[in-house]
């Protein structure tokens, strides 16, 4: 049985399949707009669109409990572009199915195991080319518990990404 999710939007979905601006929105997951090639999964957008005049004015997107295996955790963006893994070892990062034409915003919420053993992120042997402000990698909390943001841009598939890091949410 499909769920139904209140997705809160700008627009209406009529009986027609047809979308009206400034109401919110109640899809069946799985469900498409017409003409739009919008569809919603578990309260997610999956598919690329382009709205012209209609706004979406905020979405919310599942968040993906991920975790390490022999040092790699790997981000696939089929599963969606918010994550979360608990920093057990130190790591490389791998990404799969990046959109090669399209600018990708991936959101990656860190949190430390229940030690104060700092764990590292191995930006030179992770896959792509990262940037970060003011060329400073981020310093992880090292506090157990404590949540560290990392919010990746990319425009081209992965080979380079730009990093912003916002840390010690405990």
């Amino acid at each position: 049985m499909r769920s139904r999710k209140n997705i809160p939007t700008q627009f209406r979905l009529d009986s027609d399949g047809s979308a009206e601006p400034n109401e919110i929105a109640r899809f069946v997951d799985g469900q498409t707009i017409e003409g739009s090639g919008l569809t919603f999964i578990d309260g997610a957008i999956k598919e690329e669109v382009e709205f012209g005049d209609v706004r979406v004015r905020s979405a919310y997107f599942p968040l993906n409990d991920i975790s390490s295996s022999s040092g790699v955790l790997t981000v696939n963006l089929d599963l969606g572009t918010v994550f979360r893994f608990t920093h057990n070892e130190d790591i490389t990062l791998s990404f799969l199915n990046i959109p090669v034409d399209k600018v990708v915003f991936i959101t990656i919420v860190r949190v430390q195991d229940n030690s104060s053993t700092s764990h590292d992120i191995d930006w030179d042997s992770s896959s792509g080319d990262f940037a970060f402000p003011a060329s400073e990698k981020p310093i992880l909390t090292a506090i157990s518990g404590a949540n560290d943001v990392l919010t990746l841009r990319t425009y081209n598939g992965g080979s380079n990404f730009v990093v912003n890091f916002v840390g010690n949410f405990a």
